[in-house]
């Protein structure tokens, strides 16, 4: 709930890419809760999945049959913002006492919103009518607004993400209120998120936030999405592993061997986190998650500098040569992670990324990227 209420609040920050990884973490703790998933639904309405909205609002009426009624409030939230305005009415029909629901300001606007776009006017203004007084009592302490006002306070505060959510609600206000003015990007708050066509590769703090071709993805901090960063910090140079691996000669110890023995445990090891860190990835047990990869991390370097030609032992003493090894493996390592979630983004970082004794970014067209937090 911690990270659900954060995720809440950067939301109406307009900070979208932070508010979407906390409230992410929350679901991956706590998939099953229906309290979450009923505002997890109302979040995602916020930043423009009104159908992933529609799947956890009924997902947590399955898991609480004895919900509020509000529950039924948000699923018919999530189908209007999805435009299927049959079902959000029939979903309206459902709220046995209408007080809970109205206690919210907006929601006689987005209930007027409904009957318009249906063509039902005359309920439509009713809705309205009640949207104005909730306006009135509340918002303006009583005096009489202005014609279009609380259509534009409701446009400006809402914190919708998408223009297009945006413009939507607007022309729905539009059908029984002609006072109501266009509302562009510039009539609103400044909003946080980036260009729809920017790239960007930005840590902060312990997570990653990378966008490309229009889509954004959150992952956890690792050496390999270091690795790529500097790499596209420096796109067309070549950049000696040593100098990504950041380690001096006595950070390798003398030639150290592995014997059999040793090198056979050190595998047994590895199988064995390997197996561990599935089953707590299964439990969404992230701290025990997080150990048990920097472990493994660790070992699979040791391992890998270890090992020559054939899994053959080699004596640890090429600096050069377990920089290499290390910073190939943590590149695909990070590229890995990235396959998972981004597809397009791990195809072009594949293709433009070199890793050997010398590793460069060489994008086949240039491509600007923003490598720092903008505030």
């Amino acid at each position: 709930m911690a990270h659900l209420v954060l995720g809440r609040l950067l939301i109406f920050d307009r900070n979208f890419e932070r508010a979407a990884w906390y409230l992410d973490r929350a679901l991956m703790l706590c998939p099953n809760d229906a309290e979450l998933l009923i505002q997890q639904a109302i979040n995602a309405v916020f930043l423009g999945h009104p159908e992933s909205a529609v799947e956890y609002a009924q997902k947590a009426l399955r898991l609480n049959p004895y919900h509020r009624n509000s529950y039924y409030a948000v699923l018919a939230l999530a189908y209007l913002m999805a435009r299927d305005f049959e079902a959000t009415l029939l979903t309206m029909g459902k709220i046995s006492q209408m007080s809970e629901h109205a206690q919210l300001i907006e929601a006689p606007a987005y209930t007027a919103i409904v009957y318009a776009k249906l063509g039902q006017m005359e309920e439509a203004r009713q809705q309205f009518a009640l949207f104005q007084s909730n306006f009135r009592q509340s918002i303006i302490g009583g005096r009489e607004p202005e014609p279009g006002e609380a259509c534009r306070w409701f446009l400006q505060n809402i914190p919708y993400r998408r223009q297009e959510d945006i413009d939507f609600l607007a022309d729905g206000f539009r059908l029984f209120d002609g006072a109501v003015a266009a509302t562009r990007g510039d009539s609103l708050p400044a909003a946080k998120p980036q260009r729809q066509d920017e790239q960007s590769f930005v840590r902060q703090g312990n997570i990653w936030l990378i966008t490309f071709s229009r889509r954004q993805i959150s992952l956890p901090d690792m050496k390999g999405l270091r690795d790529i960063q500097r790499l596209i910090e420096r796109a067309g140079e070549e950049i000696h592993c040593l100098d990504l691996a950041e380690r001096g000669e006595d950070s390798y110890g003398g030639d150290v061997m592995l014997d059999d023995k040793a090198r056979t445990a050190l595998k047994r090891r590895i199988r064995d986190l390997q197996e561990e860190l599935a089953e707590a990835q299964d439990m969404n047990d992230l701290g025990q998650a997080a150990r048990l990869r920097g472990e493994l991390d660790q070992l699979i370097d040791t391992l890998a500098s270890a090992l020559g030609l054939g899994g053959r032992s080699r004596r640890i003493g090429s600096l050069a040569e377990r920089a290499r090894t290390t910073v190939t493996w943590r590149i695909r390592h990070a590229l890995r992670k990235i396959e998972a979630v981004h597809e397009p983004l791990a195809k072009h970082l594949t293709n433009s990324l070199r890793t050997g004794t010398f590793c460069s970014y060489q994008p086949e067209q240039v491509i600007e990227w923003q490598l720092a937090s903008g505030g």
